[in-house]
């Protein structure tokens, strides 16, 4: 019953005065569902303020050996959120090979909420925060399934975790627009010089 009352009011909240939410395929309808959500709208299987969108993404350094234990790899991912959101956002990275997703490259996703730091520069948009994460963890290129000295595609996507209030579990199920990016790895490390 209280599953039924939530799609109810749901889908009231998603499709208010402005019409149906918007598909976010595209630039133009991720801007699109961006602004919806942060003005309180259900967009994307996303609850009001939820939606994100992964802005841009750089690694460091280049040619990291593959299986190389002594490597760091260093991040940077800027991710435009609603100023309300209700719940942190996980950045997963996701090594693809063409068609499929093959494995997370860190073992928990990168954590973004309030706490993280605001890009001074911010975003263009009203009600949005331009959050920055930068850091740097072990080498995370590890395994056979990790082709060396090769272009890979990194897919960064994020999502809105899930929220605990009276009726139980919310959300959680909110992708925002991911961020498909291109890393070329090094030399298989061996165990010698």
């Amino acid at each position: 019953m209280r599953v039924g009352a939530l799609l109810c009011v749901l889908s009231v909240l998603g499709c208010g005065s402005d019409g149906p939410p918007p598909n976010c395929d595209t630039a133009e309808e991720q801007e699109a569902c961006l602004a919806a959500s942060c003005a309180g709208r259900v967009v994307n299987n996303c609850l009001p303020y939820e939606y994100s969108i992964v802005r841009s993404a750089s690694w460091a350094p280049e040619a990291i050996g593959v299986d190389d234990p002594s490597e760091r790899f260093r991040y940077r991912i800027e991710l435009d959120r609603c100023e309300q959101a209700p719940t942190r956002h996980d950045i997963r990275l996701e090594f693809l090979r063409p068609g499929e997703r093959v494995l997370d490259l860190l073992p928990t996703p990168i954590r973004i909420d309030e706490s993280t730091p605001d890009d001074p520069a911010g975003p263009p948009q009203r009600n949005v925060a331009r959050k920055v994460a930068e850091s740097e963890t072990a080498n995370p290129f590890f395994g056979p399934e990790i082709p060396a000295s090769r272009s890979i595609e990194i897919r960064v996507e994020p999502r809105a975790g899930a929220q605990l209030g009276d009726a139980g579990v919310l959300g959680g199920t909110c992708v925002g627009a991911t961020l498909l990016t291109t890393y070329r790895t090094g030399r298989r490390f061996t165990g010698g010089p």
